[in-house]
């Protein structure tokens, strides 16, 4: 549990700085959507694609079978999530899908480097690598193409008319545009090809990369200050599901799937904090905002906890 307070003091610190930045009138909150557009059109994508270049073609087919039982397993919490959502729950489609997104994407392309590669060392590039092709490859388009979807909807209730047809072709055409969807397709097509970019290369997309996860914590931070943390039923529900059900899911797929040995390694990666892109495309779409940024601070603090006791499960 220590291991876990050291990673997950940057994000705290990180999210304060932004809270008092914004306390302090040095940032408001109609300065949000600039900083949005620099991490969700050039910092995040570069840092996914970097990580994908990063592996080479051969880890990659070594690895199939992990790599597939926590792909499958995220994509299967978020989808199954989104369906009790929004036909039990009856959550509107925009917040079912981030809420959805909240509860089975987890933050490890920034925190995993920290807590994994110590941890599990020989597996670690492969799981970081798996989180944010599923993320990035499935459930973030298919949560943008829900928020764009909603987006059409809410205009043709405005006097605008849009078909269900229009409304989701350009739905799936604006997810697919989106430079966080077609980078990583795009890098893990050069890797799968066997083509080697180069570490310089590589390195000229991290200088820019390496600044998502903190502009979008920061970013968070000041969110926060204008809005107050909540701690709703939903909020609560995101946060059990997130932080507890999700690595609880991914452990049980994981036996099934007859990956026993690698079972609690993959439950400590599905178990890391909400992704803090969750905030992020709240914050653009304007749907849930206090909701997903109490979620995501909810669920940083939780995981002191939560991931600190799956390690303990993983490393006994």
């Amino acid at each position: 549990m220590l291991k876990a307070l050291e990673v997950l003091l940057p994000i705290f610190v990180t999210m304060g700085l932004g809270y008092g930045a914004a306390r302090h009138g040095r940032f408001r909150a109609e300065q949000v959507p600039i900083l949005n557009k620099l991490v969700l059109l050039y910092a995040i994508p570069m840092s996914v694609s970097v990580g994908v270049l990063r592996l080479s073609r051969d880890t990659l087919l070594e690895n199939v079978a992990l790599l597939l039982v926590l792909t499958g397993g995220l994509a299967a919490v978020n989808f199954m999530a989104f369906a009790l959502i929004r036909y039990v729950v009856r959550r509107d489609l925009a917040t079912s899908a981030l809420q959805a997104m909240a509860i089975s994407f987890p933050a490890v392309p920034f925190i995993g480097p920290s807590l994994l590669t110590p941890l599990i060392r020989k597996e670690s590039a492969i799981l970081i690598a798996s989180v944010a092709l599923v993320g990035n490859i499935v459930i973030v388009p298919f949560t943008t193409i829900c928020l764009s979807m909603a987006s059409d909807q809410k205009a043709a209730s405005a006097g605008t008319p849009t078909s269900i047809g229009a409304s989701l072709r350009n739905a799936l055409v604006n997810g697919i545009s989106q430079p966080i969807v077609w980078a990583p397709l795009l890098a893990l097509t050069i890797v799968l090809l066997g083509v080697n970019v180069g570490r310089t290369f590589d390195d000229s997309l991290a200088l820019l990369g390496q600044a998502g996860g903190g502009v979008g914590l920061f970013t968070t931070g000041i969110v926060l200050q204008s809005q107050s943390v909540s701690l709703s039923p939903e909020v609560v529900a995101n946060v059990i599901g997130k932080n507890v059900l999700t690595p609880l899911a991914v452990l049980g797929i994981s036996f099934l799937a007859g990956q026993g040995a690698t079972a609690g390694k993959l439950a400590v990666t599905a178990s890391i904090m909400a992704a803090p892109i969750i905030a992020t495309l709240a914050i653009e779409y304007g749907v849930a905002v206090q909701e997903m940024s109490s979620t995501l601070l909810l669920s940083a603090r939780a995981s002191i906890l939560t991931t600190g006791a799956f390690v303990a499960f993983a490393t006994r």
